[in-house]
């Protein structure tokens, strides 16, 4: 063969080779998963896989032979162009993805996106092709935008948080802190890092470990601690944490503070106020209780003693009388002191309410508590209270009973320390009795026990019943009002008048449950004379204690609502005695009830000798003259004087005036003479079941 023919046999051997490597090598990018471009020389595009189609939008026919510039944005163009020129000089025959700038690129559409590429170079018979390995990060760039801007938003919440937050590991050591728990803690930022919360624990107190204020779903559960401040003051705070994995896998807390320290203190005084008397501070009925059943838990327990010192300040009211309820108050004010003072530490002294006082004395004897007796009346007899210019003697009686001796509960206690009470005021006041349980003790202890029981069951069985006294209006000489008057029904269906059984109750805490009772079935009433278009004014009775009731105004106020009750036609009645106990708390209660729409009465005005000033202070409505200056008032010219003088002081006032006992006519003349303004009694109509027709005469 000739040599001429060997050299072009050999070419055409060297270009089918070439042919099926090149083909190889456009099989094997076509397969590639990456977008792999490769670019002659003149970086004009050569190969283009399918995955470079998916990338960039365009089909291989439509940029093969084209310029590289077409995937490229006009500013990127130029310079990479350059750059691939001096990299096919170099030395280098590859550059990776990990060496290289990321670049932008151009779909077909003109979107611009960001790529990375790694570059090979190849020789084939001289000629220079370059391989481009793109990866587009257009994916990865948003996922990285969405991170920054979650890590910004977390930092911005992080840091201007209201509350103290902050990361530690997992021994508690801050890692990061934030503005508020800098504040709340008084150090800078720099000073908190690297220390761990447990360092800050306040007197002394272990914290608990960060798994313990956590639950089991990473939520926090919340516990309150205590903190040192800088400033050496302890601060409460709520805290709670979630785990979450730190950026080298291990575990990290996310720390959340809040300062309670008001909140607890402002918790803390309210339970202090539930429990403490706030005239004397001294503990209050309630704490009272809470403390005697303690006490007397702990003797039955232990087997010792214990004793129970009941107190009431002998004619406290002409205290009051004379000199004012504020010199009253003042008076109670230095008796709590006093007792305070005398009493060994341990006992507890309690205002049960006006001027009654108890003192539980763990652990004294018989013959302790006579000693203690004597002293604590010795100390009150030689006192001079009040002030210098106005110095106020003053005596007490005292009951005292012995615990578990004389009782086994608390209500059994309070009785019979009652009866020793009331023992030590028929001897004369001044003076002390202890309980003995003899006979006399023995029955009037069972009587009262029976007559609680009967009230209790008939609270619990609804055996109660109202009957209505009309009250006549004396002007129009019509029936306008009614008073509720409540009666008890016997074991054998007879009737049982309140004087048999409110003193018992009011002695066994039972008297506010009967007041709601009345109160319940009186707004019935008004309800259910609304409903058949009658109208109608229902007086209702309430004693002292219920005054006290701080749920009593919400309870009226849903009432009258859930009834649909018009709030003017329900007149509330409040006694003499019982205002002018506590004249500041009648005042509220009388002004909250008014504030409502209600309207008030003063009952038996007379019969606790309240001088004109309280009829002044106090805005009720009607003035109900006591009976006993009615009774005989066609015989009795002092009676006369005084209510035709009441008369006229309550019209000159704005209060109405009612006549109570008005039982012949000459009575109703006179009163009707006199100027006052409605009647109430037998002659106008006995207490009754049923009313009488509103706005006509009822006798």
């Amino acid at each position: 063969m000739r040599n001429d023919e060997w050299n072009a046999e050999q070419a055409a051997e060297v270009q089918r080779a070439l042919r099926r490597s090149e083909a190889r090598l456009a099989s094997m990018l076509a397969i590639t998963p990456a977008a792999t471009i490769a670019l002659d020389a003149d970086q004009r595009i050569v190969l283009f896989n399918e995955m470079a189609e998916r990338v960039f939008g365009y089909s291989r026919d439509e940029v093969l032979g084209r310029p590289l510039d077409i995937l490229l944005p006009p500013g990127t163009a130029a310079r990479h162009r350059q750059h691939v020129a001096a990299f096919g000089l170099g030395p280098v025959k590859q550059r990776t993805m990990a060496e290289r700038q990321e670049l932008t690129a151009r779909r077909k559409s003109g979107e611009v996106f960001p790529v990375q590429i790694g570059i090979a170079r190849v020789s084939v018979e001289g000629e220079t092709i370059f391989l481009a390995v793109v990866q587009d990060l257009t994916e990865r760039k948003e996922t990285e935008r969405r991170l920054r801007e979650s890590e910004e938003r977390f930092r911005l919440a992080f840091e201007h948080a209201p509350i103290g937050v902050a990361l530690a590991d997992a021994q508690g050591v801050f890692l990061q802190v934030n503005r508020a728990l800098c504040a709340m803690l008084g150090y800078e930022a720099a000073e908190l890092t690297g220390r761990p919360l447990s360092g800050f624990a306040a007197g002394g107190e272990a914290l608990p470990e960060l798994a313990e204020v956590q639950t089991g779903d990473g939520a926090g559960a919340l516990q309150e601690v205590a903190l040192r401040h800088r400033d050496g003051r302890t601060i409460w705070v709520l805290l709670s944490c979630a785990a979450m994995e730190g950026p080298r896998g291990e575990s990290t807390y996310i720390l959340q503070l809040q300062d309670v320290t008001d909140r607890r203190r402002q918790k803390e005084e309210l339970m202090r106020l539930a429990l403490v008397d706030s005239l004397t501070d001294l503990a209050n009925r309630r704490r009272f209780q809470q403390v005697l059943e303690e006490a007397l838990s702990e003797a039955v327990r232990t087997g010792t003693r214990g004793s129970l010192f009941f107190i009431d300040l002998d004619m406290f009211k002409h205290i009051n009388d004379t000199l004012g309820h504020q010199a009253g108050d003042e008076v109670l004010r230095q008796v709590a002191a006093l007792l305070r003072r005398t009493l060994p530490e341990g006992d507890w002294a309690a205002r049960l309410g006006g001027d009654e006082f108890a003192i539980v004395l763990p652990g004294v004897d018989q013959a302790e508590a006579a000693r203690l007796a004597d002293k604590l009346l010795a100390a009150i007899r030689r006192t001079r209270f009040v002030g210098e210019e106005t110095p106020v003697s003053l005596t007490a009686s005292m009951g005292v009973v012995l615990f578990p001796d004389h009782g086994t509960s608390v209500t059994e206690l309070l009785s019979k320390a009652d009866m020793a009470l009331a023992e030590a005021k028929e001897n004369g006041r001044d003076s002390w009795s202890m309980f003995t349980p003899d006979g006399h003790w023995q029955r009037e202890m069972e009587a009262r026990f029976l007559w609680r029981r009967r009230v209790s069951e008939a609270l619990k069985e609804d055996r109660f019943v109202l009957h209505y006294q009309p009250i006549l209006d004396l002007r129009r000489n019509v029936v306008t009002h009614h008073e509720a008057l409540l009666r008890m029904v016997g074991d054998g269906g007879e009737l049982i008048y309140p004087s048999q059984f409110l003193g018992i109750a009011e002695k066994f805490d039972l008297i506010q449950q009967v007041d709601r009772w009345v109160l319940d079935r009186a707004l019935r009433q008004l309800s259910d004379l609304r409903r058949a278009g009658r109208s109608q004014v229902l007086e209702v009775n309430l004693s002292g204690r219920t005054l006290s009731d701080p749920d009593l105004p919400g309870l009226i106020r849903r009432a009258l609502a859930d009834r649909d009750v018009e709030p003017s036609s329900l007149v509330l009645e409040i006694t003499e005695t019982a205002a002018i106990r506590d004249l500041d708390q009648a005042e509220r209660f009388i002004c909250e009830m008014k504030g409502l729409g209600c309207r008030l009465a003063l009952d038996d005005v007379g019969a606790g000798f309240a001088s004109l000033y309280f009829l002044k202070r106090l805005p009720v409505d009607f003035i109900k003259i006591d009976g006993a200056f009615i009774r005989n008032l066609p015989h009795d010219t002092a009676d006369q004087h005084l209510v035709r003088a009441l008369a006229t002081v309550c019209r000159e006032l704005g209060k109405r005036t009612v006549a109570e006992f008005v039982e012949s006519p000459e009575s109703l003349r006179l009163v009707r003479e006199y100027g006052v303004d409605y009647a109430q009694g037998y002659l106008i109509g006995r207490p009754a079941p049923g009313l009488c027709a509103t706005q006509a005469p009822c006798h």
